[in-house]
C-alpha cells in the first residue's frame, strides 16, 4: 500500500502540480493518502472531492467542508432496488410490489443493501421473497455478500471498540449516550465517549439530538449474526 501511496504521489506531483484540477480521491481509508497530498501545490481555484466512510480521517487536516450523504428517501430507495430485481423502475404486479416495499423498509436507504438485496432477489418466485423478509424481520442478513460486505466496516476496529459496537448493537440502541457510558463503565467493559465518537465517525453508530445512540438497522442485523457465530463456536469448543 506504502508503495502504491508514494506511486500516486510522485504522479500527482510530476503532473498536476501549479495546475487547476477537480481531483476526486474515492473510497479514502488510510491517513497515509490524505498525508501524500501535503506539499503538492495546486493551481488557484482546484477543488478537492475526498470519500470515505471514517469522518475521523479528517482530523488535523484543512477541509472546507464535510457533507455526510444522506440515506436516499422511500421513492428512490425502491426505484434503485427495483432496477436490480426486476431491470425496471417499477414491480411488475401488486404482489411484489408490497414485498418490495417491505424489503426496501429495512434497507432504510442505504444504497448496499438495495442492491445486494435486489440482486439477490431476481428471477425468485414469490415464496422466496416471503422468506427473505423474514429473516430481515429477524434482523438476519439473508444475503451472504451483504453480510461480508458489512462486516468490513468493522476491520480497523480494535477488538475493544468492536465489544463496544456489539454491546450497542444489541444491548443499547435508543438510550442516552450517558447511561450507556455508564452502564458499560459498571461492566468488564471500560467505554469513553472517545471510543463510541469514533463508532460515530466511521458511521457505524449515530447520536441523535436527544443525545441517543441510534444504528441501522442492517448493521444490527450484522451485529447479531457476528454474536450468534461466536456463540455457537464457543458451544462447539466446549462440547469437543
Amino acid at each position: 500500500m506504502m508503495h502504491r501511496i508514494e506511486l500516486g504521489n510522485v504522479v500527482m506531483q510530476q503532473i498536476l502540480a501549479r495546475k487547476k484540477v477537480l481531483l476526486i480521491l474515492d473510497n479514502v481509508d488510510k491517513l497515509e493518502q490524505l498525508d501524500a497530498l501535503r506539499g503538492i501545490q495546486f493551481g488557484e481555484g482546484s477543488k478537492i472531492i475526498i470519500t470515505t466512510r471514517d469522518r475521523g480521517l479528517f482530523k488535523g487536516h484543512i477541509v472546507d467542508h464535510i457533507y455526510r450523504v444522506k440515506e436516499l428517501d422511500d421513492s428512490e430507495s425502491l426505484e434503485v432496488f427495483n432496477f436490480d430485481a426486476f431491470r425496471q423502475a417499477t414491480c411488475p404486479g401488486e404482489d411484489f410490489g408490497k414485498l418490495s416495499r417491505q424489503i426496501v423498509a429495512y434497507s432504510r436507504g442505504l444504497p448496499l443493501g438495495l442492491k445486494s438485496l435486489g440482486k439477490f432477489l431476481r428471477g425468485k418466485e414469490i415464496l422466496e421473497w416471503k422468506g427473505a423478509l423474514r429473516s430481515l424481520e429477524r434482523f438476519s442478513i439473508p444475503v451472504p455478500g451483504l453480510l461480508k460486505a458489512l462486516e468490513k466496516s468493522l476491520s480497523d476496529l480494535s477488538n475493544k471498540e468492536e465489544q463496544i459496537f456489539l454491546d450497542i448493537a444489541c444491548f443499547f440502541i435508543g438510550m442516552n449516550q450517558n447511561d450507556v457510558l455508564q452502564t458499560l463503565n459498571n461492566r468488564s467493559t471500560q467505554c469513553t465517549t472517545l471510543q463510541i465518537g469514533l463508532l460515530e465517525d466511521k458511521s457505524l453508530v449515530t447520536i441523535d439530538e436527544n443525545n441517543k445512540l441510534q444504528m441501522h438497522v442492517l448493521l444490527q442485523a450484522m451485529a447479531k449474526d457476528i454474536i450468534k457465530r461466536e456463540s455457537s463456536n464457543m458451544t462447539n469448543q466446549v462440547t469437543s
